[in-house]
């Protein structure tokens, strides 16, 4: 598969997940949140990464607040000048901007080297059985985490995807550069 395949894929899994109805998306995330947080990683970790949520993405405000109430601190991604990302904290009280893509960011507040984060929640666009994330396309968790190529993916931080089981493609031709999850926790998989 070449980075076109790559790219025709991510066009029909974007597509493919925003057609889920509210509903389905709903109980789908709950079900997602519960297996997150009852999950060995989420009760090790206490810094946690999250994004927060844009409308046809697996909503993780479950699990944010499942942190906040464990005395986890949580982080969220910030987009960055050239292509680079961090991960500023996010609390209950953090004022939340909306960005150059439209995705929202907590403005103001510390930020965490990303290899400090014991638990990073990845969003993603399609994902296969060997781990292989398809994301929006931009490369910033793939730059971020970048540090984490050669290691043992049981090393912090973990990179815990979450999606929709329709998500799930056979195979995802991986660059060179690019980035594979720890894990994957889907709705009914």
């Amino acid at each position: 598969m070449s980075s076109g395949s790559n790219r025709n894929l991510r066009r029909l899994y974007l597509d493919r997940r925003r057609s889920l109805n509210d509903s389905y998306r709903r109980a789908a995330s709950r079900e997602i949140a519960r297996k997150v947080v009852r999950s060995r990683d989420f009760a090790r970790a206490r810094r946690v990464a999250v994004y927060l949520s844009l409308d046809d993405e697996v909503n993780v405000d479950l699990i944010i607040r499942a942190a906040w109430g464990s005395g986890k601190t949580v982080y969220a991604p910030c987009l960055g000048p050239k292509g680079s990302m961090s991960f500023r904290e996010f609390g209950e009280q953090t004022p939340v901007v909306r960005n150059a893509f439209g995705i929202p960011e907590p403005a103001g507040s510390p930020a965490i080297q990303a290899g400090k984060l014991d638990l990073v929640i990845a969003p993603l666009v399609a994902f296969d059985a060997a781990l292989h994330r398809i994301g929006m396309g931009g490369g910033y968790y793939d730059r971020c985490f970048a540090f984490t190529r050669h290691r043992h993916k049981s090393l912090p931080p973990r990179l815990l995807g979450v999606a929709f089981a329709s998500q799930r493609v056979t195979s995802i031709n991986a660059a060179p550069w690019d980035i594979s999850l720890s894990r994957v926790v889907c709705d009914s998989v």
